[in-house]
């Protein structure tokens, strides 16, 4: 849905479609579907990704070696989820 897409059989061979899908609004999934959607709980009081992931409680009576190492573990795993969610690495 939303949108035709690229790559069905009319083009010159070797030459590559640029892809003609993209995300619809929830508005227009509503009035194309004929629903409503409905608002899914709200598991976080931030909306950005590095802000989930840096400000996520750390455990009770970490060392300042062990505070430092969950810094960077959280680090590389926002690093990682940055990566896995880019559609264009390019």
């Amino acid at each position: 849905r939303g949108g035709g897409g690229g790559g069905g059989g009319g083009e010159p061979s070797g030459q590559k479609s640029a892809s003609a899908f993209r995300m619809l609004s929830q508005e227009e999934f509503e009035e194309q579907e004929n629903t409503k959607v409905s608002t899914g709980k709200r598991y976080f009081k931030f909306t950005k990704l590095s802000d989930i992931v840096s400000m996520a409680a750390y455990r009770q009576g970490l060392t300042e070696a062990d505070l430092a190492r969950e810094r960077l573990m959280r680090a590389a795993l926002l690093d990682f989820l940055r990566g896995v969610m880019n559609m264009d690495p390019s």
